[in-house]
């Protein structure tokens, strides 16, 4: 049973996001709505933002008043690669930071039409090579996003584990959009999730890539052997959950260690409701359990304190 709250966001969704998002607005508009809804979403008690860039890549620091791990998590925003910002993911990275205990930066990375595939990507690679020349370890730094933003943490464990640079301990991916060509869902699925509708989703693929790059746009279709634990969740009703599936069964395949979580009746990026859903902040709190058992792991398994 859902709670009111749920059953709430859950209507306001489907009309003030799904319907106003898929019609075929000036994107100006779009970027403007996204960040009045995301400024909607307060920010915790307790934790605290800092202006701090990355590189010469723009981020907003997040420590909660109690730091009782040393894990360090960057986490890149949503938006369909054309909208977006730290904001919108301010309040999730929030309820993260004080749930684990940790560090969360993230970055602003650049937008498409304007800067298309694949600056984003590059802003995400310089965010955390920034990371890793500043201290922060490995072993304890995680790359994480959500919707289109995972596609690019996912790009990021993708290039470490290539170059043979250091990896992330875990990658996670909350409601990915790794795979810009399969959007193509069945007629249930599509009238069942609140958020999302195909027609947009293409519509801004193509602001982002043109098709014929679509596939190396898409990092979900890379080798996948030798990545880090990757932590998979998404919404029993979104229309991005049969491509998270396939991914999750072809790097189980290529003997990647993987955690998935499909959130029952929530929709996409649930998470970034924690603040005002309670089923939201229970995926943040499970999550937040995940990443920490992840990090201890390998101390325990080396002997250290």
């Amino acid at each position: 049973m859902l709670t009111l709250q749920a059953l709430g966001i859950h209507a306001l969704m489907r009309v003030g996001v799904k319907h106003v998002l898929g019609a075929p607005i000036p994107l100006a508009w779009r970027r403007a709505y996204i960040e009045a809804v995301a400024r909607q979403l307060p920010l915790p008690d307790g934790v605290t933002t800092q202006h701090l860039p990355l590189g010469d890549v723009a981020s907003v620091r997040l420590r909660p008043s109690v730091e009782s791990s040393l894990l360090h998590v960057l986490h890149l925003h949503g938006g369909g690669f054309v909208a977006g910002s730290p904001r919108l993911s301010l309040s999730f990275a929030g309820h993260l930071a004080r749930a684990c205990g940790c560090t969360v930066d993230l970055p602003d990375y650049r937008k498409a039409p304007e800067h298309p595939y694949p600056a984003a990507v590059q802003d995400a690679w310089t965010a955390y090579q920034a990371l890793i020349t500043s201290g922060v370890e490995p072993r304890r730094l995680i790359v994480a996003g959500e919707s289109a933003g995972a596609a690019l943490a996912l790009s990021v464990a993708l290039r470490a584990r290539d170059e043979r640079s250091s990896s992330p301990v875990a990658v996670v991916l909350l409601s990915p959009w790794i795979d810009l060509d399969a959007v193509n869902v069945g007629g249930r699925l599509r009238a069942a999730d609140p958020v999302l509708s195909v027609r947009a989703a293409k519509r801004v693929a193509r602001l982002y890539a043109p098709p014929d790059h679509f596939r190396r746009a898409s990092p979900a279709r890379s080798s996948l052997t030798g990545l880090p634990h990757l932590i998979v969740h998404c919404g029993q009703y979104e229309i991005l959950r049969p491509q998270a599936e396939a991914f999750v069964t072809r790097a189980r395949a290529a003997a990647v260690p993987v955690t998935y979580r499909v959130q029952p009746k929530m929709w996409h990026d649930v998470h970034a409701m924690a603040a005002i859903v309670p089923e939201a902040h229970h995926a943040v709190d499970e999550l937040a359990a995940t990443l920490l058992e992840t990090v201890r792991r390998p101390e325990r398994d080396s002997g250290s304190c």
